[in-house]
Formats: C-alpha cells, sequence, structure tokens
C-alpha cells in the first residue's frame, strides 16, 4: 500500500513538472518527514509557491480527477486487506458494507 502511494505520487510530480511545476517529492516532505504525502500535501505546495490562490484551485486546476495530471489510485482488494489482517491476528470488520459491490 505504501509502495503504490509513493509510486503514485512520484507519477503525480512528475505530471506537475512536465507542466512546468517545480514540485519534487522531498519539497512535499519538507517539515512532514514522516507523514504520507498525499493531495492535500500537492495542493499546499501550489499554494505555497503562488502557483494558484488556494487549494480549492489546486484540486480543480492539477489534482482532481478530470485533470491530466491526475493520478488514480490503486486501491487494495478487500480480500487482500482481510488476508493481511488474518496474518496479523486481527480481526477485520467491514464497515459500511453498503459502500462495495
Amino acid at each position: 500500500f505504501v509502495e503504490r502511494r509513493k509510486n503514485r505520487n512520484l507519477q503525480m510530480a512528475k505530471n506537475l513538472q512536465a507542466a512546468g511545476i517545480p514540485v519534487t517529492l522531498d519539497a512535499l516532505m519538507e517539515g512532514n518527514p514522516d507523514t504520507v504525502i498525499t493531495r492535500a500535501h500537492f495542493a499546499r505546495f501550489l499554494v505555497s509557491h503562488h502557483i494558484v490562490k488556494e487549494a480549492k484551485e489546486a484540486f480543480s486546476t492539477y489534482l482532481g480527477e478530470d485533470t491530466p495530471y491526475y493520478v488514480p489510485r490503486v486501491m487494495m482488494k478487500s480480500t487482500d486487506g482481510i488476508r493481511l489482517i488474518l496474518q496479523a491476528g486481527g480481526i477485520p470488520i467491514l464497515a459500511h458494507p453498503m459502500h462495495y459491490k
């Protein structure tokens, strides 16, 4: 999961770099060394570098699903998550079952 997120963030950074935006994962992690980088970090970068005025604009222009820079998440299958929980000795519980197909 962590590796997939890291790869997604790297690809999103590359997409933005191709558009002339000087974002790097190191810049996103600056001041947040132990955090998991999300699109919110990209949005804060875009605002702090005066590329957009506010986070809402960052999402509508650069980070949203309908932009050319967006990279879709690769979701873990429910069965894989359940297997990992069981292997770790946990008890899997499915929250909000109506949200799943």
